[in-house]
C-alpha cells in the first residue's frame, strides 16, 4: 500500500513536471543566467530554400512575397525544392526565373529532407532560411533574422508562427495559440539560459557552415538545431521573428500532422540518444529530457497512473475512489463535449488529443512506422 502511495505521487509529478515545475525552474534559472544575444547590422549572403509539394494554390503569392522582402536583391538566393509536385507548382515556380528563382525537382517523391540535404548542398548563402510554402513573412524579417548571427557563438536563429483562421472565427486558432505562446515563452527562457530544444520548421535559419546532411527519416526542425548544439554553437529564439499562416480550420487534419510529427520526433530522440547525456551536453541535457521526452512519455505516466488509482481505490482508500470516478468522467467528457465554446474547455480537449496522439505516435514506432512523404490526405 505504501509502495503504491509513493509510485502515484511520483507519476503525479512526473505529469505535471513538463507543464508545471519545469516552467518555474526555467524562470528561476533565467534570473542568474541570461545569455543575452548581440543583434549587429550585417548584410550576409543568404539563401532562402522553399520546400513543396502541389503547393499551386500559394507557391506564387510566396515567391512574390520573398521577392518583397527588404534585402539587397544581390544577396539574396532563392530556391525551391518541387518533390515532384504533380500540379501547377513546377510551373508557376518555374516562371519566377527571370526573377532569380532556381527550381529543384526531385522526379519521384523522396520526402522534405531529401530536397533539404539537395538544396542545401546547391545553395551559395554564408546563412540558410528555411521556410514553408504557405509561410508568408513581412518585408524586415530577413533582417531580423540575419542581425542575430553577429555573435559568432550563435549556430541557429529560430521564430515563430502565427495562424490566422480561414473561417474569420478564430475556431481552433484560440486554443492552439495559447499551446503556441507557451511553447514560444519556454523557448525564449531556453534561449536566455544556453539553446532551445527545437526550431519552428516554417521560419528558421542557420549558419550554412554547421549544416550537416540528414537521414530522409529525420525531422529537419528538431535534428538540424540539435546538429548544431552538438557542434558548440547556440540555438536562440527571436520574439520578434515570426511567419504568418492561414490554418486549416480541420481538426481531422491537424490530428494527423500531431501523429506524424510526434512520431519522427520521437524517432530522432532514440536516434540523438547521445544529445540526453547530461555528463556530455549539460544543461542542454537536462532541457531535452523536460521539453521533450518526459512530454512525450506523459501517456505512459497517466496510464500507469491510473492503474494506480484503481488499485488504491480495490485497497479501500476513499480518496482515490473518488479520484477514479472524476477521471473517468474527465476522459469521458471529450467523447461528447464538442469542439469550440468555453476556451478553458477546449484547451483541455486540445491537452487530451496532443497526449492521444503521442500515444498513437508510439504505437507506431512499435510497429516501425515512420511517415517520410506526406501531403493532406495521408491518414494517421
Amino acid at each position: 500500500m505504501e509502495i503504491l502511495a509513493f509510485l502515484f505521487w511520483v507519476l503525479i509529478i512526473l505529469i505535471f513536471y513538463p507543464y508545471v515545475i519545469y516552467p518555474g525552474m526555467l524562470f528561476l534559472l533565467g534570473l542568474v543566467r541570461n545569455r543575452k544575444v548581440v543583434a549587429g547590422p550585417g548584410k550576409p549572403l543568404v539563401t532562402i530554400i522553399i520546400p513543396a509539394f502541389n503547393e499551386e494554390a500559394v507557391i506564387g503569392k510566396k515567391l512574390q512575397n520573398t521577392l518583397m522582402l527588404d534585402y539587397p536583391r544581390q544577396l539574396l538566393q532563392i530556391i525551391v525544392i518541387s518533390d515532384a509536385s504533380t500540379d501547377g507548382t513546377d510551373e508557376i515556380a518555374g516562371s519566377f526565373a527571370k526573377e532569380g528563382v532556381k527550381l529543384l525537382r526531385n522526379e519521384t517523391r523522396k520526402g522534405k529532407t531529401y530536397g533539404l540535404n539537395r538544396a542545401c548542398e546547391m545553395a551559395r548563402g554564408e546563412v540558410l532560411v528555411f521556410t514553408d510554402a504557405d509561410s508568408m513573412f513581412h518585408k524586415e524579417m530577413l533582417n531580423l533574422l540575419v542581425r542575430n548571427f553577429a555573435h559568432k557563438e550563435i549556430g541557429l536563429v529560430t521564430g515563430s508562427t502565427r495562424y490566422l483562421s480561414k473561417a474569420g472565427d478564430g475556431s481552433m486558432v484560440a486554443t492552439m495559440g495559447k499551446y503556441t505562446l507557451f511553447e514560444r515563452w519556454i523557448k525564449e527562457q531556453e534561449s536566455r539560459i544556453g539553446s532551445c530544444i527545437g526550431a519552428d520548421g516554417a521560419i528558421f535559419a542557420m549558419r550554412r557552415e554547421y549544416y550537416r546532411p540528414l537521414d530522409e527519416k529525420d525531422i529537419n526542425d528538431f535534428v538540424i538545431p540539435l546538429n548544431v548544439v552538438r557542434q558548440g554553437k547556440r540555438v536562440v529564439l527571436d520574439r520578434d521573428v515570426y511567419c504568418l499562416e492561414e490554418h486549416a480550420d480541420d481538426e481531422g487534419m491537424e490530428f494527423s500532422r500531431q501523429i506524424r510529427i510526434t512520431n519522427r520526433t520521437i524517432r530522432a530522440l532514440i536516434s540523438n540518444r547521445d544529445m540526453l547525456n547530461p555528463f556530455r551536453h549539460g544543461c542542454f541535457a537536462w532541457m531535452l529530457w523536460s521539453h521533450k521526452m518526459l512530454r512525450f512519455l506523459l501517456p505512459w505516466f497517466a496510464i500507469l497512473l491510473y492503474g494506480v488509482i484503481v488499485l488504491l481505490a480495490l485497497a479501500g482508500s476513499l480518496f482515490h475512489q473518488v479520484l477514479f470516478f472524476l477521471v473517468a468522467a474527465f476522459v469521458a467528457s471529450f467523447l461528447v463535449i464538442k469542439p469550440g465554446g468555453n476556451a478553458i474547455l477546449a484547451l483541455m480537449r486540445s491537452f487530451v488529443q496532443m497526449n492521444e496522439a503521442c500515444l498513437l505516435a508510439w504505437l507506431k514506432i512499435f510497429r516501425k512506422e515512420t511517415i517520410v512523404v506526406w501531403d493532406k490526405s495521408n491518414n494517421p
